[in-house]
C-alpha cells in the first residue's frame, strides 16, 4: 500500500518539475520583447481589425448550436444500436432495443416540442414581444 503511494507521488512530483524545466528552458529560449506592435492585433486572417474584438452575440445562436449538438450527438447513440439490432433479434432482444431507441427518440422530440413552444427555433423574432398568441404579436409589428 504505501509503495503504491509513493509511485504515484514520485510520478506526481516528476511531472511537477518537468513542467516547471520546461517554463524554465523556455524562458531563455523566447525572443526577448515585442519585436513590433502589430503583435497585439487580434488575428483577422491578415488583415487589419476593423472594430473591437469584443461584442455580444445574440443568445439565440447558442441555442442553436446546442440543439444541434443535442440532436448530432443523438445519431452517434442510435447508430450502434442500429448496427446490432440484427443480432438482438436472433437472441429475442429486440424488443428491449426498440424500446431503448423509442424512449430516447421521444425524450428528444420532448426537447425538440419545448424548443418549438419557446419559439427558440424561429431565425427572425423581435425580441421579448412573443406573447401567447401569435395574432398579437403580428398586430403589434404591423403598426
Amino acid at each position: 500500500m504505501i509503495f503504491k503511494l509513493a509511485t504515484a507521488l514520485t510520478f506526481g512530483v516528476f511531472a511537477v518539475l518537468f513542467v516547471l524545466l520546461a517554463l524554465w528552458i523556455g524562458k531563455f529560449l523566447r525572443p526577448k520583447g515585442r519585436p513590433f506592435a502589430e503583435k497585439d492585433y487580434p488575428y483577422e486572417c491578415a488583415e487589419r481589425p476593423l472594430m473591437p474584438a469584443w461584442f455580444n452575440y445574440n443568445p439565440r445562436f447558442y441555442i442553436y448550436a446546442i440543439a444541434f449538438i443535442i440532436f448530432d450527438i443523438e445519431v452517434a447513440f442510435i447508430f450502434p444500436v442500429a448496427v446490432v439490432y440484427k443480432k438482438w433479434l436472433e437472441a429475442h432482444l429486440g424488443g428491449l432495443a426498440f424500446m431503448e431507441i423509442a424512449i430516447f427518440s421521444i425524450i428528444l422530440f420532448i426537447g425538440l416540442v419545448y424548443l418549438w413552444g419557446k419559439h427558440d427555433l424561429e431565425w427572425i423574432r423581435v425580441m421579448g414581444l412573443w406573447t401567447s398568441k401569435r395574432s398579437e404579436v403580428k398586430s403589434h409589428g404591423q403598426s
